[in-house]
This record gives C-alpha cells, sequence and structure tokens, in this order.
C-alpha cells in the first residue's frame, strides 16, 4: 500500500476509519484519511506496531490488503 508522504511543516496524522460489520466473522475493512491535528479531530488510538511483527492477519484498508499484528487485529 502507498500513500502521500504528509506535509512535515504542518500537523498532520492519518486515521483509520474503522467499517460496520454485519457479522462479527466478517473480514475487517476501512479507509485512511488525513486530518490536522490544530482542528482537534476526534479519534481513539491503537499502535499498529502492537505485537510480534511477523504474527500477522490481513486487513483491507482502501481496498488493499495490508497485514497487522494479531493484537491489532483482536483490538479492532
Amino acid at each position: 500500500m502507498a500513500y502521500k508522504t504528509l506535509d512535515k511543516f504542518k500537523n498532520l496524522i492519518r486515521l483509520f476509519h474503522l467499517s460496520p460489520a454485519s457479522r462479527t466473522t466478517d473480514d475487517i475493512q476501512g479507509r485512511l484519511s488525513v486530518a490536522l491535528l490544530d482542528d482537534q479531530p476526534e479519534y481513539e488510538t491503537l499502535s499498529y506496531a502492537w505485537g510480534d511483527a511477523n504474527d500477522t492477519v490481513p486487513v483491507e484498508i482502501d481496498g488493499c490488503v495490508v497485514p497487522v499484528t494479531k493484537n491489532l487485529y483482536s483490538a479492532l
């Protein structure tokens, strides 16, 4: 998955918007957006590097399959 570098002169972060699921067995899907911290956006945080980096599960982000750690997957 490729994305543009954030402007280092602005106070920007990427936010993952988790898509709703009908069942607990549905695949995890979502999209990324860029937010300006100066606008005080509402968000909750989870570390994308949480857990064993070699123990991953696929998640769909903006139509691309991205591996995330099992710990992060379970939290999502």
